[in-house]
């Protein structure tokens, strides 16, 4: 009981590091606990969760499988670990653990989202959209999947479609920046260049720094023939990284149409 007193509080402490956003020092709580005991299931689906913010996603899959050899019913293991596999680019296994979770969790709308992401990062666009589909019939005002529908008609070039997916997510949050940045994306797309930049300056209000936004304005001013301006956002963007290599190129293809 003493035992279990200590893993349990060692296991608090590294979830409250963690919230500080101590990820090292929670992992080391983590790993204090299991070389206590080595199938604490707890501290290992925490500390795969770590180390997925820290960008060990390899690591963290490790952790998940684990987990999931202790219990395979976690659901949340089987989610956290697809969304690893999605950011290691392993997208076929991705569904493969997304598919598990739902055969127990048919109705979870975060597992039909990010599996409706990874089938469309494999080209599979008609099988993608109708997972976003099944998501937004369990919730229609959820910001994340009328997002993700916007980008999946972006992608297909339902440009309509798109805007009306993005503003609906703006009407139930007006401050949802990545649905401002990819509304302003597609108006670029549909030559209403005036129209994205008064979309593009309300993301850039709420967050001057998001390098998307930044760089679609520039895009958007450059297509307006307002060289200098575009150049000034590129440069914002540069500031911020000096090797966005993408944000140079467009500059470089800006100075030669204003010499």
């Amino acid at each position: 009981m003493e035992s279990d007193n200590k893993t349990r509080m060692i296991v608090m402490n590294g979830i409250k590091l963690a919230e500080l956003e101590k990820y090292k020092e929670a992992i080391a709580c983590y790993d204090e606990v299991l070389r206590l005991n080595p199938d604490e299931a707890y501290a290992l689906y925490n500390k795969g969760n770590a180390l997925r913010i820290i960008g060990k996603d390899e690591n963290a899959v490790m952790c998940y499988d684990k987990v999931l050899e202790l219990d395979s019913k976690n659901t949340d293991s089987m989610y956290n670990k697809g969304n690893a596999l999605c950011a290691l680019g392993k997208y076929e296994e991705a569904i493969i653990s997304y598919d598990k979770m739902l055969e127990l969790e048919r109705r979870d709308i975060k597992g039909l989202a990010n599996k409706g992401m990874a089938l469309i990062a494999l080209g599979k666009y008609e099988e993608g959209k109708q997972c976003y589909d099944k998501a937004f019939e369990l919730d229609l005002k959820n910001i994340e999947v009328l997002y993700k529908i916007g980008v999946w008609m972006s992608q297909q070039n339902r440009f309509d479609e798109a805007i009306q997916c993005y503003d609906k997510a703006l009407e139930l949050d007006p401050k949802n920046i990545e649905s401002l940045a990819n509304k302003g994306s597609v108006l670029i797309s549909l030559e209403q260049h005036d129209n994205a930049i008064t979309v593009l300056n309300k993301a850039i209000k709420l967050d001057p720094k998001n390098r998307n936004t930044l760089y679609n304005k520039a895009l958007a001013l450059k297509k307006l023939a307002k060289y200098d301006d575009a150049i000034f956002y590129c440069d914002k963007i540069l500031e911020i990284n000096p090797l966005d290599t993408q944000a140079l190129h467009l500059e470089l293809s800006i100075i030669d149409k204003g010499t």
